[in-house]
Order: structure tokens, then C-alpha cells, then sequence
């Protein structure tokens, strides 16, 4: 089986680029939250 080990840096790059789809994205907050959930798991992994 494959581990998946994302590093703290991959997390906060990942949730940038969905906070980017949010602004650029008609209508409803459908990248937002899923960005801030990859900010914050970036924030945790830096402790």
C-alpha cells in the first residue's frame, strides 16, 4: 500500500489554489471551505 505524505508547504499551495477557484467561480461558495480545511491542515502540520 502507498502512504500519501502531503508536507505542510503542499497543503497551504493546495488551499491557495482553491481559494483562487472560489474568486474566479460564479455563484456559490463551493471551493471555499475546502480551501480553508487544506489552509488549516497546512497550519497543524507546521506544529
Amino acid at each position: 500500500m502507498i502512504d500519501w505524505v502531503i508536507p505542510w508547504w503542499g497543503w497551504f499551495i493546495f488551499g491557495f489554489i482553491l481559494l483562487l477557484l472560489e474568486l474566479s467561480a460564479p455563484g456559490g461558495f463551493y471551493f471555499l471551505f475546502f480551501g480553508v480545511g487544506a489552509t488549516s491542515v497546512g497550519t497543524n502540520g507546521i506544529a
